[in-house]
């Protein structure tokens, strides 16, 4: 069982937590969510924890503090969160080039048209930036059809296997879809 800290010891408002379970319960009283986990933390202090409606919904079985969820896209705002805590902490920038945390990333360039072993491509206007990749506007794509020429080097290079370092390096080598 996890320990909680009092909300007020960690400068949380206790009555503003309260407010938390009542939000997100209609959503499972409304049979929009199964059930759901959540846990607030300030200076790595659990301070709230809330867990309510099914687990496994066929088997009436309830929402536990070691219940496993898929998040599928919800690391995007995960992964938000964290780096503008970074953010609030000075080390970046959001028009910083991403170029420099990610040397690689220097000299990407632009699909301008061709396919295959014809591809043209051109240097950006501008570096992408950490604002770009927060608003999807940097020119990566995913690789998930073969409807464009980008596309199809994202399968062929295999972008999703392999360690993270080898992910960097196989999409340095790819032009981006658009211009930053």
């Amino acid at each position: 069982m996890l320990t909680l800290t009092p909300p007020a010891a960690v400068g949380l408002d206790p009555n503003r937590l309260a407010n938390i379970g009542p939000h997100l319960d209609r959503y499972v009283d409304d049979g929009s969510l199964p059930g759901y986990m959540v846990m607030v933390a300030r200076r790595g202090r659990p301070a709230y924890l809330r867990l309510y409606g099914q687990r496994d919904v066929e088997r009436g079985l309830p929402v536990q503090e070691d219940t496993i969820f898929r998040i599928y896209s919800m690391t995007k705002p995960i992964t938000s969160v964290a780096l503008l805590q970074l953010y609030e902490k000075g080390l970046f920038q959001l028009d910083n080039p991403v170029s420099r945390f990610i040397p690689a990333f220097k000299d990407l360039q632009v699909y301008t048209g061709g396919d295959g072993d014809n591809l043209q491509t051109v240097t950006p206007d501008r570096e992408v930036t950490i604002r770009d990749l927060f608003t999807h506007t940097a020119g990566f794509t995913y690789g998930n059809n073969d409807a464009h020429p980008v596309e199809r080097l994202y399968q062929q290079r295999n972008m999703r296997q392999g360690t993270l370092a080898d992910m960097v390096q196989k999409l340095s080598t790819v032009p981006l879809l658009f211009a930053p």
